[in-house]
């Protein structure tokens, strides 16, 4: 009899455990994912977010290495960046649905605008 208390005690606390609440995934964020888009002429840029606020950029244009910084905020499906590089800023917004993201990118300092469209790895 005190074997099968045991066991009775020992299956509810493993059920206690195993239906405990779930983590919840902050879905107003993008930490951890990479996104990459490809041009012509084997140029790309690689965005990765590495928390709810900052990103790393990298790629190549023209043949030189790109590399920069920047931040988001990101309330689903929209999101808003802001890209330094060493020569420009880059402001946008766009839109995440499912592995893709539409961004509209205006430059600062040339007032150049262009739509990109990533893919998360």
């Amino acid at each position: 009899m005190k074997t099968l208390v045991y066991l009775l005690l020992i299956s509810m606390s493993l059920f206690a455990i195993s239906c405990k609440k779930k983590d919840s995934i902050d879905k107003n964020s993008l930490g951890g994912t990479t996104w990459t888009v490809e041009t012509n002429n084997d140029n790309y840029i690689t965005l990765k977010f590495l928390d709810g606020r900052n990103i790393d950029l990298s790629g190549r244009a023209d043949g030189d290495k790109v590399t920069g910084t920047g931040s988001y905020t990101y309330t689903s499906p929209s999101i808003s960046v802001t890209l330094d590089l060493e020569d420009d800023t880059f402001k946008g917004s766009g839109t995440v649905a499912g592995s893709k993201m539409t961004l509209t990118l205006k430059s600062v300092t040339y007032n150049v605008t262009e739509t990109l469209i990533f893919t998360k790895e």
